[in-house]
């Protein structure tokens, strides 16, 4: 019978009033019922600073990413390397079935003969040319069809210089243009390609960046230049752009950060970023904890005389255990850091 009448001693002694429709809510509590719930306050401390917190993917930059192009439509069959990988000139890519490429080879082999025989015809007229046997326009007709064939011959050897014969008549093998480090294949084995379709990228060079997503609930404006430590080792990168659109799925920006040289990171590697930003006027910290969702929104509990004013925040920038918000906070609130849970269902019942 005691337990019994402690039990309905706490039921009596809460309770919830409030307007759902504006999301103001006042939860009517004693200060014993809301310690056997495990209601706990701390003081909500002026901001001068926030940190976002979060977790980035190191990507090389832009400016320093070249793609290969294909010079023949086809499928791709067998990928040769692997991002994150260093290639040097010359080495295989990736292997591709095409019907084009023994087409191509051929033609490269007429076209070498025709260029050789109009250069024979051109170099013929010049001597008939001197013993008057043939007219200027002749022989410069055959200069024209010599440097033609000559043209021709040359742009088949364009095509096909980064490129050599695979196992099979039809496949051919892509090589690199040039040194760097593999950063991304477009395309995977089994896929059809397009003639001039980037079919890989490859960074000329070691400028990486670390491409960080924000929440865009986060309200925080990110100032260009803005330091980022980076890594367990906190090496200082920086702030390069902001993306100023929303992710549909993800409903973050993404935020581009320069990776030091020193760092060994790799592309595709995960890293965490830290971001200090200068905190807006009136914003207060908090513990993370002490923030939660009513009606969808970020809401807060202010101790008040009779129980806890529910306060709808806005979040300026959060990690794992603190927030910054803003809102109509008082200086020196108490705002409830534990049992918020117990707090949240008797608003949301009002």
């Amino acid at each position: 019978m005691a337990g019994l009448f402690i039990v309905l001693s706490l039921s009596m002694a809460l309770a919830a009033s409030g307007d759902t429709a504006s999301g103001t809510y006042k939860v009517m509590i004693s200060e014993q019922a809301a310690r056997a719930h495990g209601v706990a306050t701390v003081t909500a401390e002026p901001a001068e600073q926030a940190q976002i917190e979060a977790i980035g993917m190191v990507d090389a930059a832009p400016d320093a990413v070249a793609a290969v192009a294909t010079p023949f439509a086809g499928v791709v069959t067998e990928l040769l390397t692997a991002p994150g990988k260093p290639i040097k000139t010359g080495e295989p890519i990736l292997a591709l079935e095409s019907s084009a490429y023994p087409a191509a080879v051929a033609e490269l082999e007429a076209a070498t003969l025709m260029a050789e025989h109009r250069a024979s015809l051109a170099e013929r007229s010049d001597k008939l040319l001197k013993l008057g046997l043939v007219s200027l326009a002749q022989a410069e007709e055959a200069h024209h069809d010599a440097e033609e064939a000559s043209q021709r011959r040359e742009a088949l050897r364009r095509q096909l210089r980064q490129t050599k014969r695979g196992s099979g008549a039809r496949q051919v093998i892509l090589l690199a243009p040039h040194a760097g480090v593999v950063t991304a294949f477009p395309f995977v084995p089994g896929q059809a390609v397009a003639a001039d379709d980037a079919v890989a990228l490859i960074a000329k060079n070691n400028r990486r960046l670390v491409k960080v997503p924000v929440p865009a609930s986060t309200l925080a404006e990110i100032p260009i230049g803005s330091d980022a430590e980076l890594g367990e080792n906190l090496l200082v990168g920086h702030v390069e752009a902001v993306s100023p659109v929303v992710g549909g799925e993800t409903r973050s920006r993404e935020v581009w950060i320069s990776l030091p040289e020193e760092s060994s990171s790799p592309v595709g590697s995960l890293i965490k970023v830290r971001i200090a930003i200068p905190a807006p006027d009136a914003a207060m910290k908090v513990p993370a904890r002490a923030v939660t969702r009513i009606d969808g929104r970020p809401s807060i509990f202010i101790r008040s005389d009779d129980g806890f004013d529910v306060k709808p925040v806005h979040i300026v920038a959060r990690n794992a255990d603190t927030v910054v918000i803003s809102g109509d906070i008082p200086a020196g609130a108490q705002v409830a850091a534990s049992g918020t849970a117990a707090l949240k269902n008797l608003a949301e019942r009002s």
